[in-house]
């Protein structure tokens, strides 16, 4: 079965589903072995929020800036988590990490190195491709991953919570 999960996430309105659903296969796997789940957060230099870009050029222009920025999104990420998960479910979660780099190979590399052996992701992001439904992420790791690679389907039905992130607050629905 699998005993390393990591939850690839860009914080977007799947968050909290996606996490749900990761929680949910953690603990069934774990009922016939402890497992670990890793979260992790990719910043990327290309992005479509107008907010986000002013974030980035001033990270260009102080490096020093994006350590302390990462630094800062990993604590809030850990900050909500209790106010995500059911009473019992914050025992499965290992490590929070965010890392600066192109999504799918800082996914995948990231994946290695936790020895992850399933990888849990939205099914679309900001860049959708049209023919498959995906997200150009997804289907980029979808089809490089040598892990299996559960891919959550967007949620049809607003969810009751939100997770706020240093990009804005964003809720279900």
């Amino acid at each position: 079965m699998f005993s390393r999960i990591l939850c690839a996430t860009d914080l977007g309105p799947q968050w909290p589903c996606m996490l749900g659903y990761a929680l949910q296969l953690a603990e069934q796997a774990s009922r016939k072995e402890r497992v670990v789940l890793t979260i992790l957060h990719v910043l990327e230099g290309d992005h479509s929020d107008t907010r986000v870009r002013a974030i980035l050029r001033s990270v260009k222009a102080n490096p020093a800036r994006a350590v302390e920025l990462a630094a800062s999104i990993q604590a809030e990420i850990e900050c909500d988590l209790p106010d995500q998960c059911a009473p019992g479910e914050l025992g499965n979660i290992g490590n929070v990490a965010v890392r600066w780099g192109e999504p799918t190979g800082t996914i995948l590399g990231f994946a290695q190195d936790v020895s992850a052996d399933m990888l849990v992701l939205g099914q679309r992001g900001r860049r959708a491709q049209l023919s498959t439904g995906l997200g150009s992420v997804a289907a980029s790791v979808l089809s490089k991953s040598r892990v299996p690679v559960f891919v959550m389907p967007v949620p049809t039905a607003p969810a009751s919570y939100a997770i706020n992130s240093h990009f804005g607050n964003r809720s279900m629905g």
